[in-house]
């Protein structure tokens, strides 16, 4: 009796503790997991564009062709610019709803880099991330996760530190953000190096409801990260799109891009956001509906 009473116990507390340790473990396919659908979707809140760069177009200039991101209305949103990328910023999850840049050939290179460059505080939102909120991360296997990498900005040594404000970042399962996502910006870096110019947007996903936090932060906790590419092709013609979903956790080895694509019509309707708004209905049915790797990866 006293035996099977302490395997009972054993096995009681060996459940609690892979509760607690496996926090940014993947359990699921994201195929195996629903979207979860927001309200209608609205006009982009107004805001003023920070001065651009001399000789350099404003980070929102860029998107006149396709259209920033218009986000639901029913979601805090303050729309920030800054040299490199334009984010709309959620004064409640103390997060971005979608953080989006132009990526050109050029834009792929540079001298700058990352080294050295700290974490900040954004001044410009209230409430906000501090430094002091990521005390939790490391032990609970989260990293600084940028939606708008490092990466993508050592054209300028300005927009590769603005990608360092808390504005710009996210909890990221670290697997996730040292190898599967890394991989998926760096592949990007060769669409854009191959295309000539490359429209993107990321940002969190939310399943749980309430929301999960990043320990004892304020900080809400992504249970997926979404990612979308638009080319628009040359004159207008050969315009092609994709979309990414993957799961805030550390990854399966050997993991499979392919395996991620997900229809940008579904992404919206699981974030409330409405992606290249400028499109004309029957550009967007053509590009938001496709799960084919083969004609996005094509050259």
């Amino acid at each position: 009796m006293k035996k099977h009473l302490r395997t009972s116990i054993f096995c009681v507390l060996a459940a609690v503790i892979a509760l607690l340790g496996c926090s940014a473990r993947c359990s699921k396919n994201i195929k195996d997991r629903p979207l979860e659908t927001i309200p209608a979707i609205s006009d982009t809140p107004a805001h003023t564009p920070a001065p651009a760069e001399a000789k350099q177009p404003s980070a929102s200039a860029l998107w006149n062709g396709p259209g920033l991101p218009v986000t639901a209305k029913a979601i805090p949103s303050k729309v920030l610019e800054r040299t490199g990328y334009v984010t709309s910023y959620n004064q409640s999850t103390l997060l971005p709803n979608w953080t989006a840049w132009v990526l050109t050939a050029e834009h792929t290179q540079g001298s700058n880099k990352r080294n050295g460059i700290p974490y900040a505080a954004d001044t410009d939102v209230n409430p906000r991330q501090e430094l002091s909120d990521w005390s939790d991360a490391g032990r609970l296997g989260y990293d600084h996760g940028h939606m708008c990498p490092a990466g993508d900005n050592k054209w300028s040594a300005q927009a590769m530190t603005e990608t360092f404000l808390l504005t710009n970042m996210c909890p990221q399962a670290r697997r996730l953000n040292q190898e599967t996502w890394e991989r998926l910006e760096s592949a990007s870096r060769n669409w854009a190096q191959r295309l000539g110019k490359l429209y993107i947007v990321c940002g969190p996903i939310y399943r749980s409801n309430p929301h999960k936090r990043l320990g004892s932060s304020d900080i809400h906790l992504p249970d997926a990260f979404y990612k979308v590419l638009l080319y628009m092709g040359k004159d207008g013609t050969e315009a092609r799109a994709i979309g990414f979903v993957y799961d805030n956790c550390d990854p399966a080895d050997r993991e499979n891009m392919q395996n991620h694509v997900v229809a940008i019509s579904e992404i919206e309707k699981a974030t409330g956001i409405t992606f290249f708004p400028n499109l004309t209905a029957t550009q967007a049915t053509a590009l938001k509906n496709v799960t084919s790797f083969n004609k996005w990866n094509k050259f």
